[in-house]
């Protein structure tokens, strides 16, 4: 099964965390999930960010802000809310937050986003009506939206583009200049118009080309070019109703039009894509036969098409995005990526060599059907629920079928079972961590393992911890054959009250397990007893195999096995819209990857896993639940069996 389609939407940035380069991908499944590249380096495998089923398809349109203090995903789900998916520098995991009623706009809408001059954060979209539309964020503030047109203005959900330009606000040396808020679209009488916000505080508007130029849902690329003679430059591209690329030059009020290639070079409305590095800047664009063209200008000169690509290898629909090269050395002009998924739905990348804008070299980052090694992986699995009901009991069990050994060198030879919980968003506490976690001792000769109980409050703070050591293997590493299983139990509220977390040797000999009634337990970070208002249901969750703790990484040079999820109830894999679940990836990650599950919901679940560079053992036969203790058996609190 391909994960890609020719259809799939992409956006591309830098990773703030890592200050490498992410390209997101709405995949075939429903998921949106992110590749990351460090410079021209190897491309990691996809790894999702949400559920299956969030996104609405394949064609769902990906909008991507990225700053100094955060990195944001927006996308319409399936019901037409705006989503987003933010993370900080501080919070490496991806938080979800809708900001919209359902309905606001049509699933998978082109969404983008801009600054207003007062440093709001604001997305543009075409709402159901057909309103052009800004939904607004004061600074940490509450999100409003605001119609800047009548009803009927563009086709609802059509695309629009949007920047932050730069304009000049005083002449001098030096010369003054001023940020604004721009949008685009075109209208349905195909006229491109430009909606702008500068320090007046009023949205203004002017029409950028006449009527009948464009075609109604044209895709449009901006481009907001460096200073050149202190005087910076907006470059819009877009594809005529002749199939010409035209780019228009210059600023508010003041555009110059230029058409690049001649009528009929590519279909009407076409993607294009546009993006500048140093004194470099490009624009791309598919023609009829399938070729990729890319046209460069240096220094603020013409622009001129630099490269063709051979004939076949991407359609003039199929999603463009470029971007500078993050994590590589620098230069006056650093090489710059652009990515699509090709005509045979391979997710395909072409890198320019820098300072030669004329030569481009491709490449396929991922086959579309490479089974493990284009699922789920590192900190984000497949998320299992009974939603919108709490799961009274579930045991998860990892059976480790390929010895996990830990890379030579590796700064943190450890690695962590996160059985992660979530409830319901906006109450009770937002996340729960119930781990089994170990790591080489000094000595290097042996193992140490503990069980862990972590739980977050709404604000993402730790308040509950409770940490105590399991036993110690013999050996540096965790051999074939051990079991690891971790059990939660609701009390008579249905709040997690019990937690088992349990290790088995090779020769199935129960070696240590700690039984935790929560109430009875003390919290390490206060040294009282946890209290009644500090637990929390659990209507979904997702066990991860990643680093032991403080956002590690597991670098495993082996390591497979198998994840067997028993519940009372059906659990369903990604099913439906979870926003209601309070979703947070852990920091920890891994080179770990996840098998796919079957969306057909069952009482027991199997999942194989492997680390990338180990082969995932199949899936064993579905067996029945196995037996579950009852919540009200009497368990003795901290019951250590060694």
């Amino acid at each position: 099964m391909s994960i890609f389609a020719p259809t799939s939407k992409l956006a591309a940035g830098r990773n703030l965390v890592s200050n490498h380069t992410d390209v997101f991908v709405s995949c075939a499944d429903g998921t949106l999930a992110v590749c990351s590249v460090s410079g021209n380096g190897i491309w990691q495998p996809p790894l999702p960010i949400c559920a299956p089923g969030i996104v609405y398809s394949s064609s769902t349109e990906i909008a991507l802000f990225s700053s100094a203090a955060e990195s944001v995903i927006a996308i319409a789900d399936l019901n037409g809310a705006l989503n987003l998916y933010s993370r900080t520098v501080l919070n490496g995991g991806w938080q979800y937050s809708p900001i919209t009623p359902d309905g606001a706009t049509l699933p998978g809408a082109s969404l983008a986003f801009t600054t207003s001059p007062d440093g709001a954060l604001a997305i543009a979209f075409v709402d159901a009506a057909g309103k052009l539309s800004v939904c607004t964020r004061a600074v940490f503030g509450d999100w409003t939206t605001q119609a800047l047109t009548p009803a009927g203005f563009a086709i609802p959900g059509t695309f629009v583009a949007a920047s932050t330009q730069s304009v000049l606000a005083k002449a001098g040396f030096p010369p003054q200049f001023t940020a604004i808020a721009s949008v685009y679209a075109v209208n349905v009488s195909g006229a491109l118009q430009h909606f702008w916000l500068g320090s007046s505080g009023s949205w203004q508007q002017d029409q950028m080309s006449p009527e009948n130029q464009f075609h109604s849902s044209s895709a449009i690329a901006v481009l907001e070019r460096g200073t050149f003679a202190f005087a910076p430059e907006t470059n819009i591209f877009v594809v005529d109703g002749d199939g010409a690329l035209n780019v228009f030059l210059g600023d508010t009020g003041q555009w110059q039009v230029q058409k690049l290639t001649a009528a009929g070079f590519t279909v009407a409305g076409a993607s294009v894509a546009a993006t500048s590095s140093g004194d470099g800047a490009n624009a791309f664009v598919a023609d009829v036969a399938e070729a990729l063209h890319v046209f460069s200008s240096q220094g603020g000169g013409p622009w001129s098409n630099q490269f063709t690509s051979g004939s076949g290898l991407v359609a003039p629909a199929a999603s463009l995005v470029a971007t500078p090269q993050f994590g590589a050395a620098s230069g006056t002009t650093d090489p710059v990526d652009v990515v699509f998924v090709d005509t045979t739905r391979e997710l395909t990348v072409f890198t320019s060599a820098g300072a030669e804008p004329q030569l481009w070299f491709g490449k396929a980052l991922l086959a579309p059907d490479d089974d493990l090694a284009t699922c789920y992986g590192s900190s984000s699995n497949v998320i299992l629920s009974n939603y919108p009901l709490a799961i009274p009991i579930v045991t998860v069990t990892v059976t480790i079928t390929e010895d996990i050994v830990f890379a030579e060198g590796s700064p943190s030879r450890a690695f962590g079972l996160q059985l992660n919980c979530y409830s319901y968003a906006g109450a009770y506490f937002a996340w729960q961590q119930y781990i089994i976690r170990g790591g080489i001792h000094a000595d290097t000769t042996t193992t140490n393992l503990y069980a862990t109980c972590n739980h977050w409050d709404v604000n993402l703070q730790p308040a509950v911890v409770i940490d105590q050591f399991l036993t110690s293997l013999p050996v540096p590493r965790i051999p074939a054959g051990y079991r690891f299983a971790i059990e939660i139990i609701a009390n008579g509220v249905g709040a997690i009250g019990t937690v088992s977390q349990s290790v088995t040797d090779d020769s199935g000999t129960l070696v240590a397990e700690s039984i935790t009634d929560l109430l009875s337990a003390k919290n390490q970070l206060t040294q009282q007893n946890v209290t009644e208002d500090q637990l929390s249901p659990v209507i979904g969750f997702q066990l991860d195999v990643v680093g032991f703790s403080n956002g590690s990484q597991a670098d495993l040079i082996s390591g497979a096995g198998f994840i067997s999820y028993d519940s009372f109830v059906p659990l369903f894999a990604g099913q439906g819209k979870l926003a209601p679940i309070s979703y947070i990836a852990t920091a920890e990650t891994s080179d770990v990857r996840y098998e796919f599950l079957s969306k057909v919901p069952s009482l027991s679940v199997s999942q194989s896993f492997a680390s990338i560079a180990a082969v995932a053992p199949r899936s064993p036969a579905p067996r029945p639940p196995m037996p579950l203790k009852s919540a009200s058996q009497p368990r003795a609190l901290h019951d250590i069996r060694i």
